[in-house]
């Protein structure tokens, strides 16, 4: 890993003392726990007064990046807990040492999320489930199951923290810009070309978004499994909205799904002792990062 020191810079803010910027190329390391999404009034401060951080363990880090897989990132260093407000404007200011370009490209603020630094642990015992349930069935039942397994092993799945992250919203709802006093990911990506579906249907693949097409018009391109879900499907909208749309010849109604969204379809007539797997895994897809 190398690391390259950018720039450091003070503000006048009484709620930041000291930034520094960095471009880190490498895996971000994972750490913290979540107490930081309170609101609280700032931290008094003395006006022209520096801290030095010494340890990335002090103050607050926030790593910013375009994806949850770039390991291009933004490193900002706060010396105390941090608004969200300041966040995004220390990030606006920065972000062009790791897209190489002079103007911040257009931010798919739906998708744009905070997310704790460790590894959520609703993913492996989910995939454990699945893979019981795997032992259970056969055919093409079974190969389902594994495919789902498979899809879920790839995709990163941080804690994510589900408040708003928009730059107009934090400006004027005093509620959507608390104090961070965390470490946190902060992943602010492009507007996606793709919707993700899985669940029980042949093969989980990311089909092409297409303005005004709807959940039942995505699954008429893959094939559900006899012991499918026919009435409705679940559509996780990229801020980690759960909707159900209606996707059967008798309560079909068109609802839209927004690029980056992931699309469910459950499985019907689960053995017993898995009665709670499909809402197992839609809690998990919330937290799934573009």
């Amino acid at each position: 890993m190398s690391n390259l020191q950018m720039t450091s810079f003070n503000h006048t803010s009484p709620s930041l003392f000291r930034v520094v910027a960095k471009i880190t190329c490498g895996a971000a390391m994972l750490m913290g726990s979540l107490s930081f999404f309170s609101l609280v009034p700032p931290a008094s401060a003395t006006q022209g007064t520096t801290q030095h951080l010494s340890t990335p363990q002090s103050g607050v880090q926030v790593s910013v990046a375009t994806s949850i897989t770039n390991q291009q990132q933004l490193q900002l260093r706060y010396a105390q807990p941090v608004r969200v407000s300041q966040i995004l404007e220390d990030t606006r200011q920065n972000i062009h040492r790791i897209t190489g370009k002079s103007e911040t490209g257009p931010i798919y603020w739906p998708g744009a999320s905070f997310y704790l630094n460790q590894t959520l642990p609703d993913k492996s015992r989910v995939i454990s489930r699945l893979q019981a349930l795997s032992q259970q069935w056969q055919g093409e039942q079974q190969a389902t199951v594994l495919a789902l397994i498979e899809q879920l092993e790839s995709q990163v799945f941080p804690p994510r923290i589900f408040s708003a992250v928009d730059v107009d919203q934090v400006r004027i709802t005093p509620s959507l810009n608390p104090l961070i006093s965390e470490n946190m990911l902060l992943v602010l990506p492009p507007r996606p070309t793709s919707v993700l579906v899985l669940g029980a249907v042949s093969s989980p693949q990311q089909l092409p978004w297409q303005e005004r097409t709807g959940a039942r018009e995505y699954l008429t391109q893959l094939k559900p499994l006899d012991n499918a879900e026919s009435s409705n499907a679940v559509v996780i909208q990229p801020d980690g909205t759960i909707e159900h749309h209606p996707i059967a010849y008798w309560n079909h109604q068109h609802r839209d799904i927004a690029p980056g969204a992931t699309l469910y379809l459950g499985f019907q007539s689960l053995p017993s002792g898995f009665e709670s797997l499909n809402q197992d895994i839609i809690n998990l897809l919330r937290h799934r990062a573009l």
